[in-house]
């Protein structure tokens, strides 16, 4: 009876983990299921610590905006900064959206399957001639501890951009190897990669002022990642350790 009991408990605990559902975030309580990472200091140019919160803004009642001009390496051959992440779940197949307008020309976009600061995906853009602008491009982070110039391989890009002050709806959809990027609807790039099959989601800037809003996350039915390991795409796991 005691092995009937233990079975049905663990499958209790964890059920919740293998089921998809949607994932919404208007932070109109907070942000406090995100956690700030920041590349370290000896890689920026601009050390200004990044500044992360949650205020009115021009998108929808309460958003998240984050106003320093934290900006490396150095050499500025690399778009480091900041980043916002989704701290209580990790997804495999998905569809991410959000809303967001950018004060300044310089770097905005937003991350998946992030694993940690050295290994994700990104979505950068920049309009700024002097940071190699204008473009667009899907990246891949692949670093490790101690790496000093960190980089990022671009795996799809263009010459196009956005437009500053302007609200964009953002749409990321990753399913299995493929990754594919909207913005307002339109279909702007897309990337195939099989590095890393799972992680969180988050936001990512570069020298750059931006508000973020209505986040959602739509799962597309994956929910198993790594070696088998079982990955959640269950929205409810955001209050979760």
């Amino acid at each position: 009876m005691r092995i009937i009991i233990l079975f049905f408990a663990l499958m209790m605990t964890i059920t919740p983990l293998c089921m998809g559902a949607n994932f919404k975030e208007d932070f109109e309580k907070g942000m406090d299921d995100w956690v700030v990472v920041d590349d370290p200091d000896e890689l920026m140019s601009d050390k200004a610590p990044s500044t992360w919160e949650v205020k009115n803004g021009p998108i929808d009642g309460k958003a998240v905006f984050q106003g320093s001009n934290r900006w490396g390496d150095p050499t500025d051959q690399i778009a480091l900064g900041t980043y916002l992440i989704y701290d209580k779940a990790e997804f495999v197949d998905f569809m991410f959206e959000f809303d967001t307008i950018a004060n300044d020309n310089d770097g905005m976009g937003c991350v998946w399957r992030w694993k940690n600061r050295l290994n994700h995906y990104r979505y950068m853009m920049v309009i700024d001639p002097g940071s190699r602008g204008p473009f667009r491009r899907i990246e891949r982070r692949l670093g490790a501890d101690g790496d000093k110039f960190p980089y990022y391989e671009f795996l799809a890009k263009s010459t196009e951009s956005y437009t500053q002050g302007v609200l964009i709806h953002i749409g990321v959809e990753v399913k299995g190897s493929k990754m594919t990027v909207f913005m307002d609807g339109k279909q702007v790039l897309t990337a195939d990669d099989k590095t890393y099959d799972s992680g969180k989601i988050g936001f990512a800037l570069y020298a750059q002022q931006a508000f973020f809003d209505n986040v959602k996350v739509t799962d597309l039915g994956g929910a198993v990642g790594s070696g088998g390991k079982l990955v959640s795409t269950w929205g409810s796991l955001k209050s979760a350790n």
